[in-house]
């Protein structure tokens, strides 16, 4: 099986550390071929809009719904020491907060063309730990393109109103 290659860049976004990350964060990014048409933010962007390459999407649906390989379970509970707890519900780690490892959430996602759903919620490690602890994120990918199901074509479009949208003025922000 040919390995995929990784645009460049990837290593070391891979290496940045995670408390750095968030830590530095700063939110002074547009994204391309976008506008803010008045006030006192207005701006429009030099660039024609640019879709997110399948890797870089798959990278937000990670963030968002993956899964970290096995996890430890809640362990040394006194009621069942020296044994491991019987209500772990899964053993695969997620990359968000799960209790006793149940997972029961779905991610959805849109794009431009379609609607989308990860459904991990009983699934086991997408890829294995080597041997340094590391996952290998091509296996990840790959896993969370198999798990992805298409529901329909085209974005999803939330009415521009109210209980879907928190309207001010102009701006419309989406929830």
């Amino acid at each position: 099986m040919k390995k995929q290659s990784v645009p460049p860049g990837f290593q070391d976004m891979l290496s940045f550390g995670v408390i750095e990350a968030l830590l530095g964060r700063r939110s002074r990014r547009f994204f391309m071929g976008a506008e803010i048409p008045d006030g006192v933010f207005a701006y429009k962007s030099r660039h024609d809009p640019m879709p997110l390459s399948d890797l870089e999407k798959f990278l937000v649906v990670a963030a968002c719904g993956g899964n970290t390989s096995w996890h430890h379970m809640i362990y040394r509970a006194k009621l069942y020491a020296p044994h491991l707890s019987n209500y772990a519900g899964a053993a695969s780690g997620r990359t968000f907060p799960s209790a006793a490892g149940f997972c029961t959430s779905k991610t959805f996602f849109t794009d431009d063309e379609g609607v989308y759903i990860l459904d991990s919620r009983d699934d086991p490690a997408f890829s294995e730990r080597n041997e340094d602890g590391s996952l290998d994120f091509e296996q990840i990918v790959k896993s969370l393109k198999t798990r992805t199901r298409k529901l329909r074509n085209g974005r999803l479009r939330l009415p521009p109103d109210v209980p879907y949208v928190v309207s001010d003025r102009k701006a419309i922000i989406i929830l």
